[in-house]
């Protein structure tokens, strides 16, 4: 018999390149593999193909152009595969339609790819030849994440992204760390792909030792499970629902909001807080929250807060997301997009109640260095206030998913994730999946080790598994109040409990004559004009539904425009005369219940200041009126709270309304509200004028 070859076949040896067919073939089968590893977790074995068939084209190009060349369009293929829905994302989050969207879609992939294509030929090229691919590829392909993320804050493609499920992976992941699982397993396939280009048996050691770890290792701890108990993570489709009850659980002592779960925007800076408060988050619980807003310093910067609030709604502590996405919250190298938030400085780690957290604003979590900063600093379990409406399919709500997974596991702690337009879950420090809420429900989603995973809808009943059940939900409230918002501000809409209110917008209304109790006009007032529509056209749709009860929740809704325009009617209205803060008027538990309209309206107040509260009259116009046009300069300019178009405050019974200075008149009051500001300001320097301490 003629001995074995050294070589595990007659092919040809490395040093004949690939023919043109062959060449393609390879970046093709690639690309599919590397894709569909990031379609499914069962299809893991993918991104090793694609690892091992890079590793032949690297080996077996015409050159170091086409190696690159190769590498490049199969990463950009395999991004278009398992992430076909970054375009509809963009069109969310950026706001791009149609072909604009599909162009930044595959400039993302290009740059997903540009990096570890480029990292792994420009090695290929400098030590093919000279050092086994199991040893220049991996560190090349790791770095090049690496640098990728220092530059564009996302990781959700990261090749370990792959292999979230694979517990044997898992298992080195948490016992040797991120750098040395990613590395043993690349060098594995890069040692497959060097084996089937040079026929040597050799080049699968790699493969064969680190299969060989995987089956040693031991399996990983469970640890940081009571810190997972007394946690309730809200998941919301919108930022306008609210629950009606606290989850029916004694022992919650900690609730985790969404990212941007309401639209409050308060005056807060990072650390302690100074007498900041919010209207209370839940008033039938006792628990502390902590949730995700954007914030304003008062100096016209904003920033994306995670904010830690009291039951009665005082805010204890807040940090800033240090690490924004670029586009979307800040710009890319000053090019695309723009700095929306000020980043913030102070550590995720914060001590909640028996809670010892590490509170990580979405994208945060992504970011290995952050993580590990609140684990070192004493952080037992991570919790992620996150927005994820963008992320538009359930695929891509796992590519999120995994995310978490990889670090629980990498730093050994159980991680929480409250999600607006997504899933809340609990992860245990091992990676295993312990809750995970519906998609598209409002609810509470909870674990503990005695009775599992259960969750609650808003109105306390629960869900059928804790899991994914559609039980029928409690009986729902009639939805009375109708809130007439502008479409071009949705997110300035009243916030109300789950199906007490019915959202219209103002644009292309159209009276169908369905009545309702109450009318909540919602947005920006700008007197004469109200959510960007002339008085007139705004009181024909709130005369539309006849209600017995309107709240004009705007800045100086308690205006002559409006009120005029809705003085026919037999109801009592509600308004400001002054600004209203962005979070809008604060709607106490009485006003969605089922008390008469003036028990109702006392319900609703303005943080700083006071509410009109009248009962529709033509009369009282007309007498305030007459009373202002009969006011001397003097008392007018005391009177007048808006400069630009000047407005003076007359009494109106049941509180008072603004009423137009003309142009003319407004003239005249020039040096009474000169002097006026003056004995202001002499007032303020005596207030804030201290004693001299004695000698």
């Amino acid at each position: 018999m003629r001995p074995l070859p050294r070589r595990l076949s007659s092919a040809p040896p490395v040093d004949r390149p690939l023919g043109r067919r062959g060449f393609f073939g390879l970046c093709a089968a690639a690309a599919a593999a590397g894709g569909l590893s990031w379609v499914h977790p069962a299809l893991f074995a993918g991104a090793w193909i694609w690892v091992a068939l890079s590793t032949v084209i690297l080996l077996r190009s015409r050159s170091r152009w086409a190696a690159f060349a190769g590498c490049w369009a199969a990463s950009v293929l395999a991004h278009a595969i398992g992430f076909d829905w970054v375009a509809e994302m963009t069109t969310i989050s950026v706001g791009y339609q149609g072909a604009g969207a599909v162009a930044f879609a595959v400039a993302q992939y290009a740059a997903f790819g540009l990096f570890t294509a480029g990292a792994i030929a420009a090695t290929s090229a400098l030590a093919r030849g000279r050092l086994p691919a199991a040893l220049w590829l991996p560190p090349a392909w790791l770095l090049a994440e690496h640098a990728r993320f220092a530059l564009l804050a996302v990781s959700i493609d990261d090749w370990l992204a792959t292999q979230w499920r694979v517990e044997p992976v898992l298992v080195v992941l948490g016992h040797w760390g991120w750098w040395p699982a990613a590395a043993l397993c690349l060098a594995a396939c890069a040692g497959i792909g060097e084996a089937l280009v040079r026929r040597r048996v050799r080049h699968l050691l790699p493969a064969v030792g680190v299969a060989g770890a995987m089956l040693a290792l031991p399996p990983l701890p469970v640890v940081g499970l009571d810190q997972l108990e007394g946690i309730a993570a809200v998941h919301v489709e919108d930022d306008v629902t609210l629950p009606h009850r606290a989850p029916p659980d004694a022992a919650l002592d900690l609730i985790v909001w969404p990212e941007d779960a309401q639209h409050l925007r308060p005056i807060l800076r990072e650390g302690q807080a100074r007498g900041v408060r919010l209207q209370p988050l839940l008033p039938t619980s006792r628990a502390s929250h902590l949730i995700g807003l954007t914030t304003q310093t008062g100096r016209g910067a904003q920033q994306n807060q995670a904010v830690v609030v009291d039951a009665d709604g005082r805010v204890q502590y807040s940090r800033a997301k240090q690490v924004l996405l670029p586009v979307t919250e800040r710009s890319l190298l000053g090019v695309v997009g723009e700095d929306h938030y000020l980043p913030g400085r102070l550590s995720p780690r914060l001590r909640i109640g028996e809670h010892a957290v590490g509170a990580l604003i979405c994208g945060e979590l992504l970011d290995r260095a952050l993580v590990r900063q609140a684990v070192a600093e004493g952080a037992r379990v991570l919790l992620v206030p996150a927005r994820d409406q963008m992320m538009v399919s359930d695929r891509a709500l796992r590519h999120l998913l995994a995310m978490q997974v990889l670090r629980s596991v990498e730093f050994g702690v159980p991680s929480v994730r409250a999600a607006i337009g997504g899933r809340a879950v609990f992860i245990a420090s091992d990676g295993r999946l312990l809750a995970r809420s519906a998609r598209g429900r409002n609810g509470f989603l909870m674990w503990d080790r005695a009775r599992g995973a259960r969750a609650v809808d808003f109105f306390g009943a629960p869900l059928s598994d804790g899991a994914t059940g559609r039980r029928p939900m409690a009986e729902r409230p009639t939805p009375d109040v109708v809130v007439l918002y502008s479409a071009d501000a949705p997110r300035f809409r009243a916030r109300c409990p789950e199906g007490r209110c019915r959202y219209v917008p103002l644009q292309g209304f159209t009276c169908r004559g369905e009545a309702a109790s109450t009318v909540i006009v919602s947005g920006h007032g700008r007197p004469p004009r109200y959510l960007s529509h002339p008085a007139e056209e705004l009181a024909a749709a709130v005369r539309c539904h006849r209600p017995e009860l309107v709240i004009i929740d705007t800045c100086y809704g308690a205006s002559a425009p409006l009120l005029a325009a809705l003085s026919d009617m037999p109801a009592l209205i509600v308004g400001a005369t002054s600004l209203v803060p962005p979070a809008g008027l604060r709607y106490g538990p009485a006003f969605f219940g089922d008390g008469p309209p003036a028990e109702r309206a006392a319900a609703v107040t303005l943080p700083h200041g006071a509410l009109t509260r009248w009962r529709a009259s033509p009369d009282d116009l007309t007498r305030a009126e007459a009373a202002f046009d009969e006011m001397t300069h003097a008392d007018l300019a005391a009177r007048v709270v808006r400069r630009s178009p000047m407005q003076a405050r007359m009494p109106l019974p049941g509180g008072h309304v603004l009423l137009p200075v003309e142009t003319a008149r407004a003239e005249r009051l020039g040096p009474h509200l000169a002097r006026i500001a003056a004995r202001r300001s002499r007032e303020r320097m005596r207030l804030n004028r201290r004693p001299a301490l004695p000698e």
